[in-house]
C-alpha cells in the first residue's frame, strides 16, 4: 500500500540537466534536417533563379521549410491550444517532411527520375514556399485567443446592429403616435371652429379689428360696442328717414298746387328755433362739435359734457323732424 507520508520522487541536478540536453540535441536535429531540405531545395531550383539583387529574395523564399519547422517547434511547446490548433499542427508537420524528403529525393536522384519524381519536381516542388505558407496561416488563425477576439467582434457588431434596429423601431412607433395625436387634434379644433359660441368670439374679434382700423383710417374713436352691419343690408335709420323725407316732398307738393289753384290759403311755416348749445367754457359749438356729440350719443348713449338729456331731445327733433330719436332717449 502506497504511503501517504512518503516523500515525492525528486529529480536530481543530474537528471534536470540530461532532460534538457535531450530536449537541445532533438531541436538541433530536427533543425539540422529542415535545413538540409532547404538546402537541396535550393539545389533543385538555383538554375531558375534569376541572376541580380532579385536573387538573395530567392534563397529566403528557399528557407521556408526551416522556418516553418521553428514555428511548429514552438508552437507544441508553448503555443498552440488543445483541439483545432493541435490536432492541424501535427498534419503540417507530416507535409514538411514529405515536402523536404521529396526534394532529396529528386536532388538525389538525378538522370534516373521515375515518372512520378519528374511530375513532383514540375508541379509540387516550385509551390514548396506556398504550401509551407498555407500551413502556417491556418495554425496562426486557429489559435483560440484569435477565434476568441473574433468572436467577441461579430458579437458587439450583433450588438450594434440589433441595437440599431431598437432605435428605428423606438422612432417608427413614436412618430406613428405624433402622427395619430395630430389628426385627432386637427379634428377636434375643426369641430371647435364649428362651435357656434367660436364663432361669435370670432366675429367680436374681427369687429374690435375693423373699429381699430377705422381709427386709424378717420382718427376718430370708435366704441366696441359699434356693430358691424353687413354692407348689402340697408339701414333701418337710413330707410325710415328717407321714406318719411319722400312723404313730406309728396305732402308739400299737394299744398303747393292747392296753393296755387286759389283753393288754399298760404300756409305760414314758422321755423322753430334752434336750441343754442354751448361748451362747458361757454363757446358756441359749431356744426361738426355738434353733429359729433349727436352721433356719439346715438351709438353709445353716453351724454357729451356740458350738454343734458333735454336739450340734446330738442337738437335732434330740430335737425332730424320725424325720425326716430336715438335708442337711449329714456334716459
Amino acid at each position: 500500500m502506497h504511503d501517504m507520508n512518503s516523500t515525492p520522487y525528486e529529480e536530481n541536478a543530474g537528471s534536470k540537466g540530461a532532460k534538457w540536453l535531450g530536449k537541445i540535441i532533438a531541436i538541433v536535429c530536427i533543425l539540422i534536417v529542415a535545413a538540409f531540405g532547404d538546402v537541396m531545395y535550393i539545389i533543385l531550383m538555383q538554375a531558375h533563379f534569376p541572376a541580380g539583387p532579385i536573387m538573395m529574395f530567392c534563397y529566403l523564399g528557399a528557407f521556408t521549410s526551416f522556418l516553418a519547422t521553428v514555428y511548429l517547434l514552438i508552437g507544441k511547446s508553448v503555443l498552440f491550444t488543445p483541439g483545432k490548433q493541435m490536432a492541424f499542427s501535427w498534419l503540417v508537420l507530416g507535409i514538411e517532411l514529405v515536402l523536404i524528403a521529396m526534394n532529396i529525393v529528386l536532388v538525389s536522384s538525378g538522370a534516373q527520375a521515375s515518372e512520378f519524381t519528374t511530375a513532383w519536381a514540375n508541379w509540387v516542388a516550385p509551390i514548396t514556399p506556398v504550401i509551407n505558407m498555407v500551413g502556417i496561416v491556418i495554425l496562426l488563425f486557429l489559435d483560440e485567443e484569435q477565434l476568441e477576439k473574433h468572436a467577441d467582434m461579430e458579437l458587439r457588431s450583433f450588438e450594434m446592429k440589433i441595437e440599431r434596429d431598437y432605435k428605428k423601431a423606438m422612432l417608427s412607433a413614436g412618430m406613428k403616435l405624433r402622427y395619430k395625436q395630430m389628426n385627432y387634434l386637427t379634428a377636434e379644433l375643426e369641430r371647435a371652429t364649428d362651435n357656434p359660441g367660436t364663432l361669435a368670439i370670432l366675429r367680436d374679434h374681427a369687429a374690435e379689428m375693423s373699429n381699430g382700423l377705422l381709427t386709424n383710417l378717420t382718427g376718430r374713436s370708435y366704441s366696441r360696442a359699434a356693430k358691424v352691419v353687413d354692407a348689402d343690408q340697408p339701414r333701418q335709420v337710413e330707410s325710415v328717414s328717407l321714406a318719411r323725407t319722400e312723404e313730406m316732398s309728396i305732402g308739400r307738393l299737394e299744398q303747393l298746387k292747392k296753393l296755387f289753384s286759389g283753393k288754399e290759403e298760404p300756409i305760414v311755416v314758422t321755423p322753430t328755433p334752434e336750441p343754442v348749445t354751448k361748451s362747458s367754457a361757454g363757446r358756441k359749438l359749431t356744426d361738426a362739435e355738434i353733429n359729433e356729440a349727436i352721433r356719439t350719443y346715438h351709438e353709445t348713449g353716453e351724454m357729451p359734457e356740458g350738454w343734458s338729456s333735454r336739450r340734446m331731445k330738442a337738437y335732434i327733433r330740430h335737425r332730424y323732424p320725424k325720425t326716430e330719436t336715438s335708442k337711449h332717449d329714456n334716459i
